[in-house]
């Protein structure tokens, strides 16, 4: 038995390290826009966009890729403020949008990929609680994505979520009730469990994605909620330590309210489904 569970645990890392490893090579920071007639396109770090398309409805809530697949899930406004959202893929390539589920329901503020789990984690509305007060999660990628509600309501909103690639930790910023967000972990299995990593000192996060042993975030620096008044991001891009003691601006204005993720270059997908492939194995095996 001690045997195995250390084959098991060797093999946990060795899987985790190869995700982590694809996480820090090359990738391309991909944006959706939250104005009302939303555009997808790419964005580098000095805050200058190039449009692909405008794959329509009413502004993009949340955006995850999901590397096994090679997809980039996103919910989309269906349509004015107060409406549901839909789930959709986006292609890279073209930015046209695939409608996984017409109305997955209303307030689907952020999403979060988790490979360790296949499975989208999401600060939704309409659940029992006011937009971005719920964890809830994605299943069934593969086909047509569920919504569960995790029966945990957060203190404040939640606008932002990632995985640290390295470990599973789910991360969020939250409003500290002062006009500046907290950084803070998530129990993943119900929600109810929120740990404080360190106040930021910036306004309403908008979006947050790993990259390279940080999270590039977007911040609305001028002070109004990301996600009020049908504007779904943040206009600057910031880069946060994981222990959110470092906080620097990247840019002044990228000129749209934006939400963004970093999607691997094709070198290095081999590698994270590798990666995941190693973690699929040993938990078949552990069960």
């Amino acid at each position: 038995m001690v045997k195995k569970i250390a084959r098991f645990a060797i093999g946990l890392v060795a899987g985790l390290a190869l995700i982590a490893g694809a996480h820090t090579a090359s990738a391309t920071l991909y944006y959706g826009s939250g104005e009302n007639a939303p555009n997808f396109g790419t964005i580098d770090l000095a805050g200058n966009l190039n449009v692909i398309n405008a794959p329509g409805g009413s502004g993009f809530r949340g955006i995850t890729y999901r590397p096994s697949s090679g997809q980039l899930f996103a919910s989309i406004r269906s349509f004015a403020a107060g409406g549901a959202e839909a789930i959709v893929t986006v292609d890279l390539g073209t930015g046209v949008a695939t409608t996984l589920v017409t109305d997955i329901g209303p307030g689907m503020r952020a999403m979060a990929y988790d490979p360790t789990t296949d499975r989208i984690y999401v600060a939704p509305g309409g659940l029992g609680g006011s937009a971005g007060n719920r964890l809830g999660w994605l299943d069934n990628l593969s086909t047509t994505p569920t919504l569960t509600d995790s029966q945990g309501n957060f203190s404040a909103a939640v606008d932002a979520l990632a995985i640290d690639p390295n470990n599973g930790t789910l991360y969020g910023t939250m409003d500290n009730g002062d006009s500046t967000d907290n950084l803070i972990t998530i129990d993943k299995t119900d929600g109810t469990n929120i740990t404080l990593v360190q106040n930021l000192g910036i306004p309403h996060v908008g979006s947050l994605t790993y990259r390279n042993g940080e999270f590039i975030a977007t911040v609305d620096n001028a002070g109004a909620d990301p996600n009020d008044g049908g504007l779904f991001g943040g206009k600057s891009l910031y880069s946060i330590s994981l222990d959110g003691l470092t906080v620097t601006q990247l840019n002044a204005d990228v000129g749209d309210w934006v939400k963004v993720e970093f999607v691997p270059e094709p070198g290095t997908i081999g590698l994270l489904a590798v990666g995941l492939a190693v973690l699929r194995i040993r938990r078949r095996r552990q069960g």
